[in-house]
């Protein structure tokens, strides 16, 4: 395939995994509240509310971190590789964060 092809389809794959990751940590913060019963007042769904909140802040720290790669010639990772890996990390930390309040709250 060709290289832009391939550049293009990377970028669409790491624009789309940001949401969908998130909502695979919606979900499991989702089950957690609900199991913890009647402990708790838990309104499902506003979890992902929350992802379509968190999404364009790391889409916007994302692109910054990845613009910063490119520029510096020390980092030898593509901007590409830097979007999507610093996404992921960011999703990852805020549901760390989330859900280590939650299991201290409760």
């Amino acid at each position: 395939m060709n290289s832009k092809v391939t550049r293009f389809f990377g970028l669409i794959g790491a624009i789309l995994a940001v949401p969908v990751v998130g909502g695979i940590y919606a979900e499991g913060y989702n089950q957690y509240m609900l199991s913890l019963g009647d402990a708790v007042s838990y309104q499902s769904g506003w979890q992902f509310v929350q992802v379509a909140m968190q999404v364009p802040i790391i889409y916007v720290i994302s692109t910054v971190l990845a613009a910063l790669a490119h520029s510096w010639s020390r980092i030898k990772i593509s901007s590409l590789k830097m979007f999507f890996i610093s996404s992921q990390v960011i999703m990852a930390l805020m549901w760390f964060f989330i859900m280590i309040s939650v299991i201290i709250a409760y």
